[in-house]
């Protein structure tokens, strides 16, 4: 799901008349389907005497994704990259549409920023709620009871709804947009996700119980993550104007062990958590409640007026980027037009790629670990990548360390 593309790559030429010049429009070769292969991710452990010796991660995400926007109109991204992404779409369609906005020194409007919020908040939730229920945290995920289904689908519905609210662009209704929030809300109630930051989940609720499943996870250490924040938004972007794809596929800063997501983003307030694994359970519900809080303040009109959820600046002529929170971390757009407003550069660099680093933080929370043999070792070991929350399906392979 990342790539950075050049005008050179894998592209051909295709001259289209105009009414007082002649403009060279580059084509994809490969044309836009509505959505992408997203690939998986291989976690193969090397084990001895039951504990953690070693850990190869393998990716098979396609990473020059971006070179279908090169040679079209930098107008008609923001939908394209939508379309593609099945997971965190709106989160990288918002991205796509600040950058090229910030590339031309578009200003955004108050209801522009919140209808933004709107959608990037909503996502937020719908996506950390599905990844929390349905995502293999539970010991026992075979099926989900009708009492989890049918809150789940409602809360999803209503998210998903929210969603599109916000690419209207402020002029979504603000009464329905109250009621959706409010629907959303008793949804997460009911499985017990916290709507404030201030409470807990009852320990009989869906989450409650998934919360004690986690505290008795003992295997992993809990660590203080190395967060990936907007302090470091512009050296990422600058090595990755150098880089290009290589630095897109493998991300990395000088001396650091970068993580991204939930847990970078509350770990301070996990601390009381007994398990690594609770900590990062407890992070994703704070995340919630923070996404909740956000939404109420966005359709209520709350937000400050120089409040936004995105940063996006230009850099260059016609080149700017766009840095946000997704559900997953934080999402990069790098873009570079011509001046008839073509891209001839883009870039995605995406957080799972932080997190699934050959060196990243799940390897080191990994290294080490006393996880058992076998089944009990494997499920062990899901259970920690799931905390991770990848964007793709993974698998985890043992073997033993003396025939790794």
């Amino acid at each position: 799901m990342i790539g950075v593309a050049g005008v050179n790559d894998a592209f051909h030429v295709q001259p289209l008349p105009r009414r007082r010049r002649r403009r060279v429009r580059v084509v994809p070769a490969m044309a836009t389907s509505a959505t992408v292969d997203p690939g998986t991710i291989t976690i193969d452990t090397a084990l001895a005497d039951g504990r953690v010796r070693t850990i190869t991660i393998h990716s098979t995400r396609p990473h020059t994704i971006s070179r279908v926007f090169v040679g079209r109109s930098v107008e008609e991204v923001p939908a394209q990259v939508e379309r593609l992404y099945s997971l965190c779409g709106r989160s990288h369609g918002l991205a796509a549409a600040r950058a090229a906005a910030a590339a031309f020194g578009r200003p955004i409007n108050p209801a522009r920023r919140s209808s933004d919020t709107i959608g990037l908040a909503a996502e937020r939730i719908a996506e950390t709620l599905r990844g929390t229920v349905l995502g293999g945290l539970t010991v026992h995920p075979a099926t989900i009871d009708p009492a989890i289904a049918g809150p789940l689908r409602e809360g999803l519905s209503a998210a998903r709804t929210l969603i599109m609210h916000g690419l209207s662009n402020g002029k979504h209704s603000g009464e329905q947009s109250h009621a959706l929030v409010d629907r959303l809300a008793e949804s997460l109630d009911k499985l017990g996700f916290p709507t404030s930051r201030e409470s807990a989940p009852e320990a009989n609720s869906p989450v409650g119980r998934l919360l004690q499943e986690a505290e008795g996870e003992t295997a992993f250490l809990a660590r203080s993550p190395d967060m990936l924040t907007d302090s470091d938004d512009l050296d990422v972007i600058e090595t990755l104007r150098v880089e290009g794809e290589g630095f897109a596929a493998a991300p990395g800063l000088p001396g650091r062990v970068a993580e991204t997501g939930a847990y970078a983003r509350h770990w301070q307030r996990t601390a009381m958590a007994p398990t690594a694994l609770a900590a990062r359970l407890c992070a994703r519900l704070l995340d919630i409640a923070e996404c909740l809080d956000l939404l109420k303040q966005a359709v209520g009109g709350g937000l400050p007026p120089e409040a936004d959820p995105i940063r996006a600046e230009r850099i260059g002529p016609g080149e700017a980027f766009a840095a946000l929170e997704s559900p997953r971390g934080r999402l990069y757009h790098l873009v570079q037009t011509n001046e008839l407003r073509d891209v001839v550069r883009y870039a995605i660099l995406a957080p799972t790629e932080w997190n699934f680093h050959a060196r990243g933080p799940l390897v080191e929370a990994l290294c080490g670990a006393e996880v058992g043999v076998g089944a009990e070792a494997r499920r062990r070991i899901s259970r920690l990548v799931a905390a991770f929350d990848p964007c793709v399906s993974f698998e985890v392979r043992l073997s033993e360390a003396g025939h790794a």
